[in-house]
């Protein structure tokens, strides 16, 4: 099997090989991401597909967390008035005019 390609930063998107064992998926992550303890989160995002591992300590679960939000009385217009919600400007320094 050809091992990974070896990258440092622990920002940037890589993809890493999957193993199978039967029905059995294993996929080996680099050092620089693996997980402490025995057991990880798991979840699925339902609207990108998307899955999501998390360490268990940070949190009881996703759905736990997602059920909280959803049961919050938040208003829709919640974000709405905020400073950086403006529409940006730009600025011609050199004649003063505005450009949109």
């Amino acid at each position: 099997m050809a091992q990974p390609e070896r990258n440092t930063s622990t920002s940037a998107t890589r993809s890493v090989p999957i193993e199978r064992d039967g029905e059995t998926q294993i996929i080996r992550l680099p050092t620089d991401v693996r997980f402490e303890g025995e057991t990880v989160s798991l979840r699925r995002d339902e609207a990108t597909g998307d899955v999501i591992l998390s360490q268990s300590r940070r949190t009881k679960s996703w759905d736990e967390l997602f059920a909280i939000l959803d049961a919050a009385d938040i208003p829709e217009d919640f974000m709405d008035e905020r400073p950086l919600n403006y529409p940006w400007t730009h600025r011609n320094y050199l004649d003063g005019e505005e450009d949109r």
